[in-house]
C-alpha cells in the first residue's frame, strides 16, 4: 500500500509577502507602491517615479 502525503493547498504568495517581485510592484498604481511603501517604513518623496518607488522597495 502506497503512503499519499496529503492533499496541499495551491502554493499562493501571501498579500503580505515581505518581498513583492518586481514584476508584482510594476503592475501596482504608484499610490499603492507609495502606500506599500509607508507601511515599511520607506520615505518616499512626491517627485519619486515608479522606478525610484519599486528601487527602493526592492
Amino acid at each position: 500500500e502506497e503512503k499519499k502525503a496529503p492533499a496541499k493547498a495551491k502554493k499562493e504568495t501571501p498579500k503580505a509577502a515581505s518581498k513583492p517581485s518586481k514584476t508584482e510592484l510594476n503592475a501596482l498604481l504608484k499610490a499603492d507602491l507609495v502606500a506599500l511603501a509607508k507601511k515599511q517604513g520607506i520615505e518616499i518623496a512626491s517627485k519619486d517615479t515608479k522606478a525610484d518607488i519599486i528601487a527602493k522597495l526592492a
